[in-house]
């Protein structure tokens, strides 16, 4: 169809037939349909989200977290630590890793220095 309307000078409007018209119409109203679907699920995921939030408690105190709900799934809260790019959730092994990362730098200090006094 669109060779019909580019063999038409520009002030003239094409002339369809009532067929393409139709048919015109309704990937017109089939394109809007798909937009206002795409627009009513991300509606949906939104409410979705806040209903899902408003249902749970609000986490400001630990000893307002509910150790066990009536589906049987504990929830608790994991106290990480961070060494570089790793996390624990062990105090001793970040520990470690941080032991293990001073090494390795001193190493490359040590290795550093000798290369330049060499």
């Amino acid at each position: 169809m669109a060779e019909a309307a580019s063999n038409h000078p520009q002030n003239e409007k094409p002339h369809y037939t009532s067929q393409e018209r139709q048919t015109l119409a309704l990937e017109m109203i089939a394109d809007e349909l798909l937009l206002i679907c795409g627009q009513l699920e991300i509606i949906a995921a939104r409410g979705a989200k806040v209903r899902s939030r408003a249902s749970e408690p609000p986490l400001n105190d630990a000893s307002e977290v509910p150790h066990e709900s009536e589906n049987g799934i504990i929830r608790g809260a994991i106290e990480t630590f961070s060494v570089g790019p790793y996390r624990y959730t062990n105090l001793e092994d970040a520990r470690a890793q941080l032991r293990r990362s001073h090494r390795s730098t001193q190493r490359e200090i040590q290795h550093l220095l000798n290369r330049k006094l060499g």
